[in-house]
């Protein structure tokens, strides 16, 4: 049985995109589960991972709306790639390096909620609402108590999603994960 979710209404959205552009740390809803999420620069990962109690240097999946946002990061794609980022009609991060090797996970989501909020602020980041090593969190309480203890202001909740992790591919198109 697939459940129906609800969207960000656009009173949530412009509240999500004030907060991310002050550099706060919000909850949203993904096309799979909650995530921690922020503008992409160093300091908000080091903030992330110092939330989720994760290594300080740790990766974080890096969420755009346009094929663009990847010139931010200097990553070049090919025409096969580029197809499976922008149409993959299931979730789908795909490991990409830039010119100086770096790996990036990156993933357009399907939510047109969210693809609003990216086009205003651009790349996001966003990861599992935990502690590193924990199961996700997907009640709107255990949200809800995270956010409290970790002085998260921001929180968006539009009911159960579909708790399943994305495909993952590495730059290949290999799958990693199903």
């Amino acid at each position: 049985m697939k459940i129906e979710n609800s969207v960000l209404n656009k009173k949530a959205v412009k509240e999500a995109v004030g907060n991310l552009l002050n550099n706060s740390i919000v909850i949203l809803p993904t096309d799979t589960i909650y995530g921690l999420s922020s503008v992409v620069s160093l300091e908000n990962a080091r903030k992330i991972n110092n939330i989720k109690k994760s290594n300080i240097d740790k990766k974080l999946i890096i969420l755009i709306s346009k094929l663009r946002h990847l010139t931010y990061m200097d990553i070049k794609i090919d025409k096969k790639i580029k197809n499976i980022l922008m149409n993959s009609k299931e979730p789908t991060t795909i490991l990409l390096k830039n010119k100086n090797n770096e790996v990036f996970g990156i993933r357009k989501p399907k939510r047109k909620d969210i693809l609003k909020v990216i086009n205003k602020t651009g790349p996001l980041f966003s990861t599992s609402v935990n502690y590193s090593g924990d199961i996700f969190k997907s009640t709107k309480k255990d949200l809800s108590d995270f956010a409290k203890e970790n002085q998260i202001k921001c929180f968006f909740w539009v009911g159960t999603l579909n708790n399943k992790a994305s495909k993952l591919l590495d730059s290949d198109l290999n799958i990693i994960r199903n």
